[in-house]
């Protein structure tokens, strides 16, 4: 089911498209133009809370996802101490000890993050710590910060490792580095 304007929007016009699965799994995609000659905002508004009041959830299936994500988070706990315990005695001999012991540091704190998800899913996803607009705020900051820092990482391991192969004779400075992965951190934080 596709509801439409008559008329395509203009450059000035607030454009409001809502799209939720309905139960049937169709999708039901809604296209608001608010301009003098269309629908309101109040209205499309009340169609976007009619839309997601009709969605259902299966709390048996909250429930199924939220125990295997309990479990991931559990491998990934212990996986990654281990990791970091071994790791961390060998970083005095060359850089890579030092980033994999980071990479499983975020691994930790990412599996950490994703806790009050977890609580969010066997609450019948009533909100809990979600409700709390300054948590949600420091939750979604720390959560694609460690998304961002991670991918970088990964990619500074790449790049070690690809000179170390192609440049057998020089040594990748652990300062360049670390100054690297602190320069891109700030980054982050700053925009």
């Amino acid at each position: 089911m596709f509801t439409t304007t008559p008329t395509p929007p203009g450059p000035d016009d607030i454009v409001a498209v809502i799209r939720t699965s309905a139960p049937a799994q169709d999708l039901v995609l809604h296209y608001y133009t608010v301009s003098e000659d269309n629908v309101t905002q109040d209205d499309a508004l009340e169609s976007f809370t009619m839309i997601t009041e009709s969605l259902e959830f299966s709390e048996t299936g909250d429930v199924a996802v939220g125990c295997v994500v309990i479990v991931i988070c559990v491998v990934a706990l212990l996986g990654n101490s281990l990791s970091v315990a071994y790791f961390w005695e060998q970083r005095r001999k060359t850089i890579y000890p030092l980033l994999y012991s980071f990479m499983s540091i975020l691994d930790i704190s990412s599996s950490l993050v994703s806790l009050p998800v977890i609580v969010t899913l066997f609450s019948s996803r009533d909100p809990v710590m979600f409700g709390n607009g300054a948590f949600c705020l420091i939750w979604t900051v720390l959560f694609y910060y460690l998304l961002r820092i991670s991918i970088f990482l990964v990619l500074l391991i790449s790049v070690t490792r690809t000179m170390g192969m192609t440049l057998p004779m020089y040594k990748t400075k652990q300062r360049t580095v670390m100054l690297s992965l602190a320069a891109y951190s700030a980054i982050i934080l700053i925009v």
